[in-house]
């Protein structure tokens, strides 16, 4: 689920909004999204934020309807510089350092993915290594912790 190719370090976005210009840009110039999918990520966090203020940096996990997706990973974003993402399930904004775009094609397998992911959210060690591991490390870390 995570190519070396999805994995972003000192990724440069000014706030959510152009985070989600970029990487949507990116991810359809790979194949990974439809045209449709920059629109869908951009109205599903608007309606139901993901930003979560996890310590030691906080963490968004976007992601949309699984028509907008042709092939299911798992891109793992960490920014030059914390950006402003809405908090999940309020409406405060959290500083958030890395993010977690999950291209699910299967809608059964979106909500496993997303629990299994807030799972790994709940250990600060693995979220601190996250933060500082170079594409290969980060690489092997989440698949070990996804299996």
């Amino acid at each position: 689920m995570i190519d070396k190719d999805l994995v972003f370090l000192n990724f440069q976005a000014k706030d959510s909004n152009d985070f989600f210009d970029n990487i949507s840009k990116i991810l359809y110039e790979r194949g990974y999204v439809k045209d449709s999918f920059k629109e869908a990520i951009k109205n599903r966090e608007k309606n139901f934020p993901t930003g979560l203020p996890i310590e030691p940096v906080g963490v968004a996990i976007p992601h949309t309807d699984s028509c907008h997706i042709n092939k299911p990973k798992i891109v793992f974003v960490r920014f030059n510089k914390n950006i402003e993402f809405k908090e999940m399930g309020g409406d405060n904004n959290v500083a958030v350092g890395m993010a977690f775009v999950l291209l699910v094609t299967d809608k059964e397998k979106q909500v496993p993915l997303l629990q299994k992911l807030m799972g790994l959210f709940t250990d600060q060690d693995l979220i601190n290594k996250l933060y500082k591991k170079d594409k290969e490390e980060i690489i092997n870390i989440l698949e070990e912790e996804l299996k």
